[in-house]
Formats: structure tokens, sequence, C-alpha cells
């Protein structure tokens, strides 16, 4: 298997002879992968996780956002290039592609993720994204804007730090924040926190 991920996609696209392309995608209704389908990588980064947050997702494929983000990256026989995922949303789960070329609209940054923080944590959390210019102001502003938002269809600022959802578990006692930022600051923020104490 190659190795192609988020940071090599683009660029392994733009040495493949393919035409002009639009927004495509298939749905294969089993789990199973084709025979003729190779696997030659992944657009999961394990740095940041998975999470369930939708930017433009039906006209444009950001990669750091679901179902993209969940996707792993196959090659045919026939030479086309596929993203593919099993959508676990319906009645059964079944296999989403999407076909890809160096033409496909993609959306590189930025990037969502989850953070669950223990209610002991939650004042250090805060402290530290502050960095990121996410104040208590801001974080309040934003969550109460992408409060009844489930896909985000405006363009986003790859620069700017979000705070898009914030959910306390009375059970846990956890707080989970749904974030968006640009991937090398959400992996330095996950870092950064993982040495102060684990985070999911």
């Amino acid at each position: 298997m190659e190795n192609i991920n988020f940071d090599t996609i683009l660029s392994f696209l733009n040495e493949l002879p393919q035409a002009e392309s639009s927004y495509l995608s298939e749905e294969i209704h089993t789990r199973e992968i084709p025979a003729d389908w190779i696997q030659i990588g992944s657009l999961v980064d394990e740095r940041i996780g998975l999470n369930y947050a939708m930017y433009r997702p039906w006209t444009n494929y950001a990669l750091g956002f679901y179902p993209y983000s969940g996707c792993d990256i196959y090659k045919t026989e026939n030479g086309k290039i596929i993203l593919s995922y099993i959508e676990y949303g319906g009645h059964y789960p079944f296999r989403r592609n999407f076909i890809i070329t160096k033409k496909s609209p993609f959306i590189v940054e930025p990037v969502s993720f989850d953070i669950i923080v223990s209610e002991a944590n939650n004042n250090d959390f805060l402290s530290v994204i502050a960095k990121y210019g996410l104040s208590m102001n801001k974080i309040e502003k934003d969550i109460l804007r992408y409060k009844t938002i489930d896909q985000i269809t405006h363009e986003l600022n790859a620069d700017e730090a979000l705070v898009i959802k914030k959910y306390h578990s009375s059970v846990s006692n956890d707080y989970q924040y749904t974030m968006v930022m640009r991937r090398e600051n959400a992996v330095k923020l996950k870092s950064e926190l993982n040495l102060l104490w684990p985070v999911y």
C-alpha cells in the first residue's frame, strides 16, 4: 500500500493524467471493498481524531471534516481515485464513495476535531485555548451562532479558531468541545493538552 494522506493527496493527484471533475459521489450498498480496488492511503489523522462536523459536505471535499476526514483512499483497476468510508447513519451500514481528480473542489483548511475535558480540568483547558484567540466571550458567541447549524455552508476563515459546539455530560461530568482551526494548530493544541492530562 502506498501512503497517500491529507498532506500529500493534492500533489499525488496533480501528477495523474486525469480529466476535469466536479463533485462526484456514489454508493455501494454493502460494506465490502470491490475486488479491483487497492488501498493507497488514508485521510484519517490519528493526531486529532474524528468527529461529525460538516463543512459544505455535498459540494466540496473539505478534507478536515466529516465524512472525508474518515475516508480511506483507493485506486481502481481503471485508474480512478476514490475516497471511501462506511456510513452508519441509515437503516444499515453501507459504503459511500467519492470519485476525485486534481480538478475536484477540495478544501484543505481548516479542520474540525473534538476534545473531551473533565470538569476538574475545564478552567485550565479554557486558559490554554485562549492563546489561540478563543476568549470566553468569543466561545459563547460562536456556540450561539452555530447552535442550530448541522452543516456549515458559509465560507470559513482558515486562520480563525472556533468552538462551534459544547456539550456537558451529567453522567461522566465531562465537557465535549467541537473545534475548528488549522490542522497544524489542532495538532499543537492536542499535544500541548496531552502534556497536562490525557484528552480524547
